[in-house]
């Protein structure tokens, strides 16, 4: 079990993390009308629990997670509370949580005011999915498209048009193609410059149907500090100090976020109803691990 100390670090690690979410989307005049609905994709960082509904090995509906959840009982979150998009859309005044799509016990509110359509242990690359059979990026699109039209069966069509237009979508996922990807693609790609571009046309591509489906205020998160995540670490552990990372993942990971903030003028430029915004992870996950006691 986790001290009280390390849950209240946990605590404000998410608070600072939706903090620097909402700051950055209010500067850029997302909520300068109220959003009606949150909608969000990507991979575990994100997934509340569509991975319950596939048959993949990767899930979390057992302990230890959830112990800090409603009810102290796991929800398919990998985490042991609220997702950090759970507090993005009390921050909004929408719900408590964002549930999964796949839950077969959506209310209509529920449906209304947004879902999840992310999908643990995938990415913007459709391989690093199926080599663990998670929904793909491409795949949750799909879905999206298909409540789009169920929306509209339940509240009809233009009001449909309105939570669609005005709601808030969020879309964070890339870790996995730096971890699993790469390394599927290893012949194709002999180069992580050239792998890195081919992730970036699929974000690009990715954003671009998202438009073309009705969103309008996207945030998407850049990759955390993949060098210092426990897998990664661990398989350095006799080079590593305590509270060091793995350098070469979190070049990969700078290289790979710099690319994806140049994207974001281009794809204003494209789509000039779009309010794009880059949401920087990297230097709070690689703060947490280098000053620990600051959270």
């Amino acid at each position: 079990m986790a001290s009280l100390h390390e849950r209240e670090g946990l605590k404000r690690t998410s608070f600072l993390i939706v903090l620097v979410l909402l700051l950055q989307l209010h500067c850029r005049g997302v909520e300068s009308v109220k959003v009606p609905a949150l909608f969000v994709f990507g991979d575990s960082t994100v997934d509340p629990g569509n991975n319950n509904y596939l048959s993949t090995p990767f899930k979390s509906n057992h302990s230890p997670y959830g112990r800090d959840f409603i009810n102290h009982k796991p929800s398919g979150r990998f985490s042991n509370g609220k997702l950090v998009t759970d507090f993005i859309a009390e921050g909004l005044g929408l719900k408590e949580t964002v549930p999964a799509y796949l839950d077969q016990a959506l209310t209509t509110r529920d449906l209304i005011t947004g879902v999840s359509f992310a999908s643990a242990s995938s990415g913007y690359d459709d391989l690093t999915a199926q080599a663990s059979s998670a929904l793909p990026l491409r795949g949750q699109l799909q879905l999206f498209k298909k409540y789009r039209k169920r929306l509209g069966e339940m509240v009809g069509e233009r009001e449909a048009s309105n939570i669609i237009r005005q709601g808030l979508y969020l879309c964070s996922t890339g870790t996995n193609d730096l971890t699993i990807g790469m390394a599927l693609r290893a012949r194709q790609f002999g180069r992580l410059e050239q792998y890195q571009d081919f992730l970036l046309q699929a974000a690009h591509k990715f954003i671009q149907e998202l438009y073309s489906a009705g969103a309008r205020k996207v945030a998407f998160v850049g990759v955390p500090a993949v060098g210092c995540l426990p897998v990664e670490r661990a398989a350095e552990r006799f080079i590593i100090k305590k509270n060091e990372c793995a350098d070469e993942p979190n070049q990969a990971a700078i290289s790979f976020n710099e690319k994806l903030i140049l994207m974001v003028p281009r794809l204003r430029s494209l789509l000039p109803q779009l309010k794009l915004q880059y949401v920087d992870i990297y230097n709070i996950s690689s703060d947490v691990v280098h000053n620990p006691n600051k959270y």
